[in-house]
């Protein structure tokens, strides 16, 4: 795993102790299930594989594309809000990088997407799930992941986030509940992960960003299956 979780903005003040590199704070930390329902105008690329397959998004791809890729990507995106792009440094692997954030127009008081680069090339896409998009859902299009890391999600504990690998395709799916670690504490009974657990975050991310261990933040286990709660 990488030191910091994608899935955080800077406007957030939690951030995880992992300590290899410090990413996004929470893309959508205060969101509920219910605030991501009924959407239309709302981006849907990972299921449709439109216009490019995963682990490419809107023709972005992973250590090819540049910021001004990403840029003009971002302007010809119809539920962007442009007036909200901007940029902002960060460190990624003992690295200088920076971040392009953005929201969207049917949330425009939340970040609900990033881009990292590293040297003009693009290391990490993130986005927010604004639909359905259950972890069963995901695992029918890619197939089983190879692992999946949990933690709490305030740092003196309480909330849940897990977090299922795809290393192979560059892809992380996340789930995170902000207020109560239930899900987390049926996960660390028998390492089956709940059934029904909504996706919040997607994670395109280069291999070089995947790291053989978890660190100090999370618990990293096989992938199990599901049980039902």
């Amino acid at each position: 795993m990488w030191k910091e979780k994608s899935k955080r903005f800077p406007s957030i003040k939690w951030l995880c102790s992992c300590a290899l590199v410090i990413l996004l704070p929470s893309l959508l930390m205060g969101c509920t299930l219910n605030d991501r329902t009924n959407i239309v105008d709302v981006d849907r690329s990972f299921v449709t594989g439109q216009p490019c397959l995963p682990p490419c998004w809107h023709g972005l791809e992973l250590d090819k594309s540049s910021k001004t890729d990403v840029l003009d990507t971002l302007k010809g995106l119809p539920f962007v809000d442009q007036s909200s792009i901007r940029e902002q440094s960060t460190v990624w692997l003992d690295s200088d990088a920076e971040f392009v954030i953005y929201s969207c127009l049917f949330q425009n008081d939340e970040d609900c997407g990033s881009v990292l680069l590293v040297e003009d090339r693009v290391k990490e896409i993130t986005t927010v799930v604004w639909y359905d998009l259950a972890f069963e859902d995901v695992i029918i299009k890619l197939g089983s992941p190879e692992y999946l890391e949990y933690s709490s999600y305030h740092p003196e504990g309480g909330g849940c986030i897990i977090s299922l690998f795809w290393p192979n395709s560059n892809i992380i799916v996340e789930f995170v509940d902000t207020d109560s670690d239930e899900s987390c504490r049926y996960l660390k009974e028998d390492g089956l992960v709940p059934r029904g657990l909504q996706v919040t975050d997607l994670i395109y991310v280069s291999s070089d960003g995947i790291l053989p261990e978890s660190g100090d933040c999370c618990s990293r286990i096989p992938w199990s299956g599901f049980k039902d709660k």
